[in-house]
């Protein structure tokens, strides 16, 4: 299976802002949490929105079986990887695997630390995606604007 639960590797080191932290892996809990906190609300947003789509194009109470399926589907694995890889939710994970170690560590001084080009390393690093995954996910700001 590929995407954030494909592996869960041993504690890792990583440098932020000229440190050098201790990295432990993402647990179960972890991972739920940031489902509650990143995932969920975006599937619910897009949810409400098919279904006030459906009532302004069919009415209420009717709905054709493809759209009333996308409607009612679950959380999906990509949309995982999307949240994992938007800065937000990479700064929330590693906050997360930092705190075991650093437990003083808040999730402010994470996201300073954070920087564009150091996403796809973390994110590979805690096992959520694969470094071409990430890479092709997550833009970096074109310097020439």
């Amino acid at each position: 299976m590929e995407g954030i639960n494909k592996t869960i590797p041993a504690s890792s080191k990583i440098e932020l802002c000229g440190k050098l932290y201790e990295v432990s892996p993402i647990s179960l809990e972890d991972l739920s949490v940031f489902q509650e906190q990143y995932v969920k609300p975006e599937h619910k947003k897009l949810q409400r929105e098919k279904i006030d789509t459906a009532k302004e194009l069919w009415g209420d109470g009717k709905c054709p079986p493809e759209l009333y399926k996308e409607i009612v589907a679950p959380i999906t694995q990509d949309q995982i990887d999307r949240a994992a890889t938007t800065i937000d939710g990479t700064a929330f994970l590693l906050w997360r695997a930092l705190q075991k170690k650093s437990p003083d560590i808040t999730l402010s001084q994470t996201r300073e630390m954070l920087t564009v080009d150091k996403i796809p390393e973390i994110l590979d690093g805690l096992g959520l995606v694969d470094d071409e995954s990430a890479e092709k996910n997550v833009k970096t700001p074109d310097a020439s604007r």
